[in-house]
């Protein structure tokens, strides 16, 4: 028995260090499941040959032969970049991924390729073509959108940089080339939280995203300097606030917080002055359950500060 056990520590692969992509905990998982699981599209390894989402794997080889098609790089260029970076890329996954070097290559270019042509034509709509279903279905369109942000169903974000720097893609009419972090942002400004906030990404800042919800966090977070003010503030372990019921019958107001900027709001501004509550805007619309479900879930697993959950515990309470 010793010898059987030593043998199987002696085997045990070193944990990956630049993870940033895993399951949801199961304890999340069973209050809303559809929160977290992709309806139409697999992206990455976590939910690829799920029978329920096989049909949109020929949308994916078209879109991949557009791609090529776009672009002067040959598709064995592309094959060798993936393979290059293919420990990486399984590092990025919490688990170990049972793909075979040439399926594994094969599902990352057929997703990254798939991504870029879905956000390019997004953005610009002259790219998009007659024969293009997705985009003749504005309902298969739409869930596309909110498969994309799953924190199950994402693919490493520098893998997207590294394919989309290699097509260097020209767009017909634009002065500059587009860049793989402005159609993202083009793509995610549908939500409240991402508008306004382009300044948080190059070429503003030297911010790393690790990946479409990492952008979705990053956006939802105040700025650097308010972030070190509450990180400043001293935290009481085991006091929670007051209802809104009993802040109510104590004399305190409360009061839709003012923003300089109409379009970045800043949902952790939140402020107690002069016996008035100052709470930001937040706009409930159909994600919004899963959009917060999956950033409680991602703020849990990869970081210390809880921004997010504090938020969300705030509002319980109240």
């Amino acid at each position: 028995m010793e010898e059987c056990l030593q043998v199987k520590l002696e085997k045990l692969s070193p944990l990956p260090s630049n993870c940033c992509i895993d399951r949801v905990p199961e304890r999340l998982h069973q209050i809303n499941e559809k929160a977290y699981t992709p309806q139409v599209v697999s992206i990455g390894p976590l939910h690829h040959g799920k029978a329920n989402l096989q049909f949109m794997e020929e949308h994916k080889q078209r879109y991949l032969r557009y791609f090529l098609q776009r672009t002067k790089i040959s598709f064995d260029e592309f094959v060798q970049i993936i393979k290059f970076r293919e420990a990486e890329l399984r590092g990025s996954y919490a688990e170990k991924i049972e793909l075979s070097s040439d399926k594994f290559v094969e599902m990352i270019l057929l997703d990254a390729a798939f991504i870029i042509e879905l956000l390019l034509r997004y953005h610009f709509r002259q790219l998009q073509k007659k024969d293009d279903h997705m985009f003749h279905k504005l309902y298969l369109i739409e869930d596309i959108w909110y498969d994309m942000w799953l924190l199950e169903n994402q693919l490493p974000f520098f893998i997207l940089e590294d394919l989309f720097a290699l097509a260097a893609i020209e767009i017909p009419d634009q002065h500059e080339n587009p860049t793989i972090i402005r159609v993202t942002y083009e793509y995610f400004k549908g939500l409240e939280a991402v508008q306004g906030n382009q300044q948080k990404f190059p070429p503003y800042t030297e911010a790393r995203v690790e990946h479409f919800f990492d952008f979705l966090r990053i956006c939802h977070l105040s700025s650097s300097r308010d972030q070190e003010k509450q990180e400043g503030q001293q935290y009481h372990k085991g006091k929670t606030a007051p209802s809104v019921t009993d802040l109510h019958q104590a004399g305190v107001h409360f009061s839709l917080s003012k923003s300089n900027d109409l379009f970045a709001i800043d949902l952790f501004a939140i402020e107690f002055k002069n016996r008035t509550l100052h709470i930001p805007k937040l706009k409930l619309q159909l994600e919004t359950e899963s959009l917060f479900r999956n950033l409680i879930a991602f703020e849990q697993r990869h970081y210390s500060e809880n921004y997010i959950n504090d938020y969300c515990s705030l509002f319980i309470i109240l």
